[in-house]
């Protein structure tokens, strides 16, 4: 089975809190069994969505010998754990696929055998964002075989599935859509004559690119259709070089609709992979190619990031071992060199490829090292050089079949399957590349010298722990670490109000925002005026910003004539500014 390229969707508005993350470096979690133990699963794959959510999918005998389609899910909002595998098709199922969508609504596909008609069909089972995996729908015809069927949402949920189908004389490729909440549209077909190894590809916003290898009668050739959102299939046009047999196509497309699609091509003596790009609402270019010659080359696979930044991996022989390779081509240049990711003298093969929105890419693939098959991987930050192999899986067992994807964060899940010494098992691991998602954050933008502000963040990590508390700084030398607190600063002024809070692998995310603080409004600070004058009392008075008020006289034998005697209300009190003081004046003793 081959894995679907999904076009890289938008940013979910939860990575929108995160305006800076630090990274200590990207750390490979331990792999986890997500599979039964003691029941056999296969040949899994993986899609995420934003902050954690993640859905694998595979093929598994749970009660009898015929295969069924399972599925587990990791879910946003801190509590990395994994759903346990549930069931999603009826006996006698494979080649499943799944998708996500950036508000975690999920789509799989798979075939399975009919026995009434005793052929296979092409079925898709939807998933709501927080909710149940709905009853399994048909979308090809009974009667004559469909299977290899593959997936792609766009931004909004809409949903496009190509798969390839006998019609009684010749094996063609057939697509069905499905608006978002919608029903499925009747299946058509896309191409004519012997095609088959379809794969499609969505931009966010639902504009699709369709290939697939072509036999025209001397060789196979790829071919490609288009699709803008809410219209018509074009029709079929040749992108491979004719005279040239191709194999295994692959198509992405970016935010923007541009598309890039790869194959391996044989000319005469050995295979070679070629890469071709098509502008949006533009015609495809001339084959280019990507692989040196006299080496075998095939299995490419391709990612593009959403501005446009793609990444090719393949296998290729070197003479003694195959090797994986891969080159990246700028969303403004052209393909760069090719360049080994595998390790000198062992085999490496099967590879998979996904770029993340900043460009960053991760690729994985199968070594045979110190005896035994394991899933390797390699990462690439945006604009620098591939980094070394690392082993995922563990020593001892067989390791295969390899997939990996990332989310708009640039975390990444790679699942494989192994052996365990009795059954195929289905395992999973994340790559941790960024800190904390701060969810439900609080910071006001503008306050009141003296006057208490609400700051609160309920922060979770996708994959690990979080490590320690959530770290304030005001921006004035205060600080704190709380997830909800007050604060008033003690002056007017603007202040960078900065968040920070890390993961158990070291990696930190960190937020600034800005906030401006008013001056405390002018109030009346009442005078102590008892003693005074009138006239330095009504002088003190206005001072503070209060007003005299009523002037009462009374006789009094210990305040001299003319004097305050008693004020109301008493000093040291805060009142709105023009308040009035009450004042009592002495008039002497008693004659």
């Amino acid at each position: 089975m081959r894995r679907v390229h999904l076009a890289a969707l938008a940013v979910s508005l939860v990575f929108l809190l995160l305006a800076g993350t630090a990274s200590a470096a990207a750390t490979w979690l331990s792999p986890v069994d997500l599979s039964v133990q003691g029941r056999a699963a296969w040949n899994p794959q993986v899609a995420l969505g934003p902050a954690g959510d993640a859905t694998v999918i595979w093929y598994s005998a749970v009660d009898s010998p015929n295969p069924v389609i399972q599925e587990a899910s990791h879910t946003a909002g801190g509590s990395r754990t994994w759903t346990a595998a549930e069931t999603l098709s009826g006996d006698t199922a494979y080649g499943a696929q799944v998708a996500l969508d950036p508000a975690g609504n999920a789509l799989a596909v798979w075939e399975r055998f009919d026995n009434s008609s005793t052929s296979f069909l092409v079925q898709a089972s939807a998933r709501p964002a927080g909710g149940a995996w709905e009853a399994p729908q048909n979308l090809s015809a009974p009667g004559h075989d469909a299977n290899n069927p593959q997936v792609a949402l766009d931004a909004a949920g809409n949903a496009i599935v190509v798969w390839q189908r006998w019609n009684g004389a010749t094996m063609v490729v057939q697509g069905a859509v499905r608006p978002f909440g919608g029903a499925w549209q009747a299946a058509q077909d896309l191409s004519s004559g012997y095609a088959t190894d379809p794969q499609v590809a969505l931009d966010p916003a639902g504009d699709a690119v369709a290939v697939w290898q072509y036999f025209n009668g001397s060789n196979t050739i790829v071919q490609a259709v288009t699709r803008p959102a809410g219209g018509a299939w074009s029709t079929p046009q040749d992108i491979s070089a004719a005279g040239q047999s191709v194999s295994f196509p692959q198509v992405a497309v970016d935010a923007a609709g541009n598309a890039i699609a790869v194959w391996a091509r044989s000319n005469g003596s050995n295979t070679i992979v070629q890469a071709a790009a098509r502008p949006v609402e533009g015609a495809w270019g001339s084959p280019q190619d990507l692989s040196a010659p006299g080496q075998n080359a095939d299995l490419p696979e391709v990612a593009v990031s959403p501005a446009g930044d793609a990444v090719a991996v393949w296998q290729r022989s070197d003479g003694a071992n195959t090797i994986v390779q891969a080159a990246v081509r700028a969303a403004d240049g052209g393909w760069g060199t090719a360049q080994d990711l595998s390790a000198a003298g062992q085999n490496s093969d099967f590879p998979q490829v996904a770029v993340d929105p900043a460009g960053n890419s991760v690729a994985v693939w199968t070594s045979y090292e110190n005896g035994t098959e394991v899933v390797q991987a390699a990462t690439r930050p945006a604009g620098s050089a591939w980094g070394a192999p690392q082993t995922l899986s563990a020593f001892g067992w067989p390791a295969f079949h390899a997939q990996v994807a990332v989310d708009p964060a640039g975390n990444a899940l790679a699942v494989w399957y192994r052996y365990n010494g009795l059954n195929m098992i289905i395992q999973a691991a994340a790559l941790d590349a960024v800190g904390p998602i701060f969810d439900d954050l609080t910071i006001p933008a503008t306050g009141t010298a003296g006057k208490p502000l609400a700051f609160s963040v309920s922060p979770f990590d996708a994959w690990s722990q979080l490590f320690g508390s959530p770290h304030w700084d005001f921006g004035d030398g205060t600080t704190s670490e709380a997830s909800t607190l007050t604060y008033a600063y003690h002056a007017q002024g603007s202040y960078t109000v900065t968040l920070s809070q890390s993961d158990a692998v070291g990696n930190q995310s960190s937020v600034s925002r800005t906030v401006t603080i008013a001056p405390a409004p002018i109030q009346c600070v009442v005078p102590k005026v008892v003693g005074k004058t009138l006239a330095k009392a009504k002088a003190a008075i206005k001072r503070r910003h209060c007003r005299t008020g009523r002037v009462a006289r009374a006789f009094s034998k210990k305040v001299r004539s003319g004097r305050v005697l008693a004020q109301r209300p008493k000093a040291g009190k805060h009142l709105p500014k023009g308040a009035r003081v009450n004042l009592v004046i002495s008039r002497g003793k008693r004659r």
